[in-house]
């Protein structure tokens, strides 16, 4: 819901203040000139300009992966761990560069179509140069290499958890993506059904 807010440089939306007993709607505002949040009337920024250059780098990030993971079968995906990186999906871990690229290798032998949407990315922690983020993954799968007509549910909604790591002031690596499955559906992922002890 967008509030109307009387400004060239403001906008205005309404979010849900949860705080366990009530739920009140409260305004987000966003200074795009200065790059700032806060809430209501208290002007008292909540995301810095640096904040917010931070979290669209990591969004990329995230983005970039998964677009390599969907449209090319992963197969720079690796690329995207430093050389210990760790991937996880429930009890299956993938660590190192080499296990993650060989588990991308054995994933394209299949002839299934993906979609990895990411919602509710948020930076959890800042901890020197190291930072994590959090938010939720939902996976899209169907067979076949064209568009698939009948609709079907998600295969997949994880919480993910991952440890970033800057390589440079630009780039940006995972040390560590752990995704936790909350819903499963009967059509299971190959991050799940790929064992990584058989790679």
């Amino acid at each position: 819901m967008v509030a109307s807010v009387r400004s060239t440089s403001l906008t205005g939306t309404s979010v849900f203040d949860c705080d366990g007993t009530s739920m009140r709607p409260t305004i987000m505002l966003f200074d795009k000139k200065n790059s700032g949040c806060w809430f209501g009337e208290d002007r008292k920024p909540t995301l810095d300009g640096d904040d917010l250059a931070l979290w669209c780098a990591l969004n990329q990030l995230l983005a970039s992966y998964w677009a390599d993971v969907d449209e090319n079968g992963g197969r720079q995906a690796h690329e995207f761990y430093l050389p210990d990186g760790l991937y996880a999906i429930g009890n299956n871990r993938f660590e190192g560069q080499e296990k993650i690229e060989a588990f991308y290798t054995r994933r394209r032998a299949g002839t299934v179509m993906t979609r990895h949407l990411i919602s509710n990315l948020r930076v959890l922690r800042q901890e020197g140069p190291r930072v994590r983020i959090g938010g939720i993954m939902t996976l899209y799968r169907a067979e076949g290499r064209s568009a698939y007509r009948r609709a079907r549910p998600p295969a997949m909604i994880a919480d993910f958890e991952a440890q970033c790591f800057p390589i440079d002031d630009r780039l940006w690596r995972f040390q560590s993506h752990v995704l936790r499955p909350f819903i499963v559906g009967g059509d299971f992922p190959a991050s799940i059904m790929i064992n990584p002890r058989n790679l």
